[in-house]
């Protein structure tokens, strides 16, 4: 379905500042896909989703994932962006204007600019919203403030189970506190860590716990499985190793590069595939280039063809420094990869005996270890990733995932 470009103005300078692509035509942290009360009907729902941005990111990648389950049930949905610079062509704002959803950019100049709530309340307002729900920080302020402004009940999501010093803003983190405690009508998180660790800044606002869920991708043939290898590492036959997600200080890859160096002396056919992008992209090229290893390690920037390249792989790995619940580390268990992840966020939930193991963070040794105990037991690998693939589908199905959602957006509707 074509969309369209329509256009308002936030401020007296009359340049665009709200750009709206339309289509042309309970309590507690135990929640799991258990629905909490009696289902209501979804037909006639309409949900504003608001978020900082839509660029690369794994709430915005649930966020179009909810969305599009959301619309098979028949729930209208709008999404709202606080950020104006994002790429046309970015992955998500695609998909979303495939699916035939309306997405307004909302920027503005600062935090606390009351023009742009005002403005996006009226939105709201004259949208005719059921329920809006918040995601990331600006969003969880700004978004909640319009909320309330228009008289419309807030759900605001939070996903992370830290606060990452080098971005820490006091006054940003304090304000989002408060417009969890006083504006939000809930609070939505996707990990039991995320709950546990921001219990103390939402008072009794109650918490409820819906964990990320997934598709499983399906199983490719031998021939499409080789070539996605092919377009991933080449020519390389051995093991390949597969880690997805922005590029960042939190995914800790310089420890998994270097744990993977001291796996190389013993498999030397191995490869490495670093998938995302992010800030951090020439630090690790730099140091892939130190260690001499451009011949195994590939960085491939930000891919839309995931299942595929993971599929195609052999083993996942995360060695993040702190998480919330990680869908790429889902994404790799739905695959039927087993997985090798740090001790952190929700892995522990996740990740089992059966389906892979836990290690310390920043510990390049234990990550190697673990990584060679795999390798060097092919049917251990292939027992681990068939059970990772069934735990998926009987605890993160995305079939039941947006119910879910749907009889907890009808229980705040209804408070």
């Amino acid at each position: 379905m074509a969309a369209r470009l329509t256009t308002d103005y936030f401020h007296a300078d009359r340049r665009p500042r709200l750009h709206c692509f339309a289509p042309a035509s309970a309590t507690g942290f135990d929640v799991d896909y258990q629905t909490t009360g009696a289902r209501c009907t979804e037909a006639g729902m309409k949900i504003a989703q608001i978020i900082d941005t839509l660029n690369w990111g794994g709430a915005q990648k649930m966020m179009t994932a909810l969305t599009r389950e959301l619309l098979a049930h028949g729930v209208e949905v709008v999404i709202f962006s606080l950020e104006s610079d994002t790429d046309p062509s970015a992955v998500f704002l695609l998909q979303l204007r495939q699916m035939g959803v309306e997405v307004c950019l909302c920027p503005g100049h600062g935090l606390l600019n009351f023009t742009r709530v005002q403005r996006l309340a009226q939105k709201l307002r004259d949208g005719h919203f059921d329920l809006v729900q918040t995601y990331l920080t600006y969003s969880n302020i700004l978004g909640a403030m319009a909320g309330r402004l228009a008289r419309i009940p807030v759900i605001a999501s939070i996903r992370s189970a830290a606060v990452d010093p080098r971005h820490y803003n006091p006054l940003r983190f304090h304000l989002e506190s408060l417009s969890l405690r006083f504006l939000a009508r809930g609070i939505l998180v996707n990990g039991y860590s995320i709950a546990e660790f921001h219990a103390p800044r939402v008072g009794k606002i109650p918490v409820r716990v819906i964990p990320n869920a997934v598709s499983l991708p399906p199983r490719p043939t031998a021939e499409e499985r080789q070539q996605a290898r092919r377009d991933l590492i080449g020519a390389r036959n051995g093991p390949l190793i597969i880690s997805v997600g922005r590029l960042s200080h939190a995914k800790g890859y310089p420890d998994l590069i270097d744990a993977f160096a001291a796996l190389l002396p013993d498999f030397p056919d191995a490869s490495l595939a670093l998938v995302g992008s992010g800030e951090m992209e020439t630090v690790l090229r730099d140091h892939v280039e130190s260690l001499g290893l451009r011949e195994s390690v590939f960085l491939t920037g930000a891919r839309q063809d995931i299942p595929p390249l993971l599929t195609a792989s052999d083993l996942y790995v995360s060695a993040s420094h702190w998480e919330g619940m990680s869908v790429a580390l889902l994404e790799g268990m739905a695959a039927g990869l087993p997985i090798v992840a740090t001790y952190v966020g929700d892995a522990p939930y996740m990740v089992t005996r059966e389906t892979g193991t836990l290690v310390a963070p920043r510990a390049p040794e234990e990550l190697s270890h673990a990584m060679r105990v795999l390798l060097e037991n092919p049917s251990l690998m292939q027992r681990l990733g068939q059970a990772a693939r069934q735990r998926v589908a009987e605890h993160y199905n995305a079939a039941t995932w947006a119910q879910t959602f749907i009889d907890y957006y009808c229980e705040m509707i209804g408070k």
